[in-house]
């Protein structure tokens, strides 16, 4: 079995966006799940196709981990980590 990987960004907000770059994988089905820092699974499921958008923004702030496998290959393993919209707020002070 070839492996592959579908790069998700390190940190991430509102939806993780799967890529599948791999032609030989068009058409595949994937299963996925992430897991929180306890290897709790907190969300899982399968899709079809090269690209998808996964809505995260229920997870809390935290460490998370992404597992994506289909028949034909090696499964990936990807870490990630969840912060919410608050972190990106900047103050300024205009006194």
């Amino acid at each position: 079995m070839k492996p592959f990987i579908a790069e998700i960004p390190p940190i991430v907000r509102e939806m993780i966006v799967i890529k599948i770059e791999d032609i030989e994988l068009d058409g595949a089905s994937f299963e996925y799940s992430i897991m929180n820092h306890e290897k709790k699974v907190c969300r899982k499921g399968h899709f079809t196709g090269s690209l998808v958008q996964l809505r995260v923004s229920h997870l809390k702030d935290g460490k998370y981990f992404f597992h994506l496998a289909t028949s034909s290959r090696e499964p990936s393993f990807q870490s990630f980590e969840k912060k919410s919209k608050q972190d990106d707020v900047v103050e300024f002070d205009f006194s």
